[in-house]
């Protein structure tokens, strides 16, 4: 099975294998990868926030907050997230530094 690689739009067909192309590709594969894992109980949810003192959060919200960033990557990291959500979470999305301003 093969996967369409996503391209910047007027960029013809070089910008297919270009280097940028694929760290798009890579960064879309991988938000969407911890979209899925965030899509857990209530519990792990709890665990992905606090490992390593919020490092998924503050990627996240660093992620969505940049406007260097590809709008598809943005919103992805909007996705993960929307799926950390929980009561176990809801108090520490919402005290963490910069999460909200992303929002």
């Amino acid at each position: 099975k093969t996967v369409d690689m996503k391209t910047v739009p007027g960029s013809g067909n070089e910008a297919r294998n270009s280097l940028g192309t694929m760290l798009l590709q890579t960064r879309m594969f991988a938000l969407g990868t911890l979209r899925n894992i965030a899509h857990t109980p209530s519990p792990q949810k709890f665990r992905l926030c606090t490992t390593q003192d919020g490092m998924l959060l503050n990627l996240l919200s660093e992620t969505a907050l940049s406007v260097e960033e590809d709008p598809s990557v943005r919103d992805k990291a909007f996705a993960v997230i929307f799926n950390l959500v929980s009561p176990d979470t809801a108090e520490m999305l919402i005290l963490h530094p910069t999460l909200l301003d992303s929002l």
